[in-house]
């Protein structure tokens, strides 16, 4: 026993060793409007944050976080985003713990590892939003779950707890929910068998509730419409989207999926034969659920409310990972097979790898460029409205973000409008030089006619235009 607890710390060192590459290139990448409103969020007191999440879909927990932390460490994107990656660089030793005490080391060891080396969190490990502190809470979530199996002194400490870490998640972002449903879906299966646990899984679950009692007003006030921004329901294309995410590649998909079909079809077939003992269905109730609950029930609940994207549902692929390394463990009994399948696993999953990944808006080359285009007769004009966090962050320098209550004024001190749509009597009111630049970005949502440059155009000549990643500098002159 001394022997594996060495082991499984020696382990434990080297994920977290290996989890600090999440740091490389962290800040390469602009940050993007999600990102943004994070940091905005984070700049307001505690009271400004709530007041705001009571009108918005996004839940507080993760800004409330974000203020202390920026409180702390400042606003650069390194230190913005440091928080998402701390958490992941935790959850894969977590991962480990959880597999090594509850399944068996061929799991730890395979879904630690490929939890490491998943490009899709690498992606959110180095994003200012909620996911990976979602992903780290899920793991202790389920820890805290199966510990409750085990009869001690201190249950009713860690009912409490599981309760504490599920509202947190939920107050984190609202689709985590689906974490502590899928927990208490389990302990109904095995109701007849497990009275005891059953139980404490329920007044958890009753706990949680309560403690989330006060916010449910709030969030059925402010559920998502179709059409709005991204939001769109789901299809077919959009589950396999998911696992394709998931995985990193298609050629991962498919071997992924020809090991849980084959898993499956054994644990069929053990079942079938009394073959199947008390501690592998458990395991295998736990991992399905966890891996497969979350997201039909997302699915389906999109058709009222669309809410099925990738990033929302990443803690379902911990158990997916999780379940692919225990069929592994359980279809092959020869170790070198198991190594020969799980090295070219590893090998795939590390070429997919995208360290400082762009999040899709370059807003450091094109703020860059609007400087040196601007001069003392130039006027700005910036669309969306709502990209005014962003391009003040890389305007006025990352403390600028601090007075988010002053944006607007301070934009229009500089001689920068922002706007949605135009038409000539809103452009006529701005008074505009003999030069005009003109960003333009979020345009399908903002404005989608191009009412912006269809008014220019009136009274200025394109004279040059750049394209930075979804994000557009165009410079036009004053018709003589």
């Amino acid at each position: 026993m001394k022997f594996e607890k060495i082991n499984t710390l020696y382990f434990t060192i080297a994920l977290l060793i290996l989890g600090l590459a999440k740091f490389y290139k962290i800040d390469s990448a602009s940050i993007w409007l999600d990102e943004a409103q994070s940091l905005t969020q984070a700049q307001k007191s505690i009271s400004e944050i709530l007041t705001y999440t009571t009108k918005d879909q996004n839940a507080p927990l993760y800004f409330i976080m974000l203020h202390f932390w920026t409180g702390l460490f400042g606003n650069t994107e390194f230190s913005l985003r440091a928080l998402s990656t701390l958490f992941s660089i935790l959850t894969a030793p977590l991962i480990f713990v959880f597999a090594r005490k509850y399944i068996n080391l061929n799991t730890a060891l395979f879904a630690s590892m490929l939890f490491a080396f998943s490009d899709i969190h690498l992606y959110y490990a180095q994003e200012a939003r909620s996911f990976s502190f979602i992903g780290f809470s899920c793991v202790v979530s389920f820890l805290l779950f199966k510990s409750l199996h085990e009869n001690d002194k201190k249950v009713y400490l860690k009912i409490f707890l599981l309760s504490l870490v599920n509202s947190a998640m939920v107050y984190a972002h609202y689709i985590s929910v689906f974490i502590a449903i899928s927990q208490f879906f389990i302990a109904l299966i095995f109701i007849k068998t497990e009275k005891k646990f059953t139980k404490r899984i329920f007044l958890s679950c009753v706990l949680c509730v309560l403690l989330f009692l006060l916010w449910v007003g709030h969030i059925i006030s402010n559920v998502p419409k179709e059409g709005v921004f991204w939001l769109s329901k789901p299809n077919f294309g959009s589950i396999k989207g998911i696992f394709i995410s998931f995985s990193g590649n298609k050629v991962l998909t498919v071997i992924f999926m020809l090991i849980l079909i084959a898993g499956i079809l054994k644990f069929i077939y053990q079942y079938y034969k009394s073959e199947l003992t008390e501690k592998q269905n458990y395991i295998l109730v736990i991992l399905v659920t966890w891996t497969f609950l979350p997201i039909i029930a997302t699915y389906l609940l999109s058709f009222v409310t669309p809410v099925f994207l990738i990033r929302y549902l990443l803690f379902s692929s911990i158990g997916m990972f999780l379940l692919i390394g225990y069929f592994i463990s359980e279809l092959f009994e020869n170790n070198y097979l198991k190594i020969s399948i799980t090295i070219p696993i590893f090998f795939l999953s590390i070429l997919t790898l995208n360290f400082g990944a762009t999040k899709g808006e370059n807003w450091i080359a094109a703020v860059k460029k609007v400087k040196e285009l601007k001069d003392m007769e130039s006027d700005v004009l910036l669309s969306a409205y709502y990209t005014n966090d962003i391009f003040s962050y890389y305007y006025f320098g990352d403390d600028a973000i601090k007075s988010y209550a002053d944006i607007d004024n301070q934009l229009k001190k500089e001689k920068i409008y922002c706007v949605d749509k135009l038409d000539t009597t809103r452009f006529g009111e701005l008074s505009t030089g003999p030069k005009l630049i003109v960003v333009q970005s979020h345009q399908i949502d903002a404005d989608p006619e191009n009412t912006v440059m269809k008014t220019v155009l009136i009274n200025y000549s394109l004279k040059s235009s750049f394209d930075f990643e979804n994000v557009k500098v165009s410079l036009l002159e004053r018709n003589q």
